[in-house]
């Protein structure tokens, strides 16, 4: 079996994607991402309770645990309202 003989049977939309909302998520629903282990998750939490409210993907850099390439695949599945 061939991969490319695969490919026409799997579709991906930006409108399937279930987002998470980093402002009101906790720590064990963050971490229930696959990219995410819970130590990141908790930092991220804990960022938004010092803060607040967080704005965008980018305050999220303020996060020693997150890394840009772990950043560049989750921007996809937060969303920050």
């Amino acid at each position: 079996l061939h991969l490319d003989s695969l490919l026409g049977a799997f579709v991906a939309s930006p409108d399937s994607l279930r987002t998470l909302d980093v402002n009101s998520a906790d720590a064990e629903t963050l971490s229930a991402h696959p990219y995410l282990r819970y130590s990141q998750a908790k930092a991220i939490y804990l960022l938004r309770r010092k803060y607040v409210r967080l704005e965008s993907i980018d305050d999220l850099r303020r996060i020693p645990e997150l890394d840009s390439t772990t950043l560049s695949r989750l921007h996809y599945y937060l969303r920050f309202d």
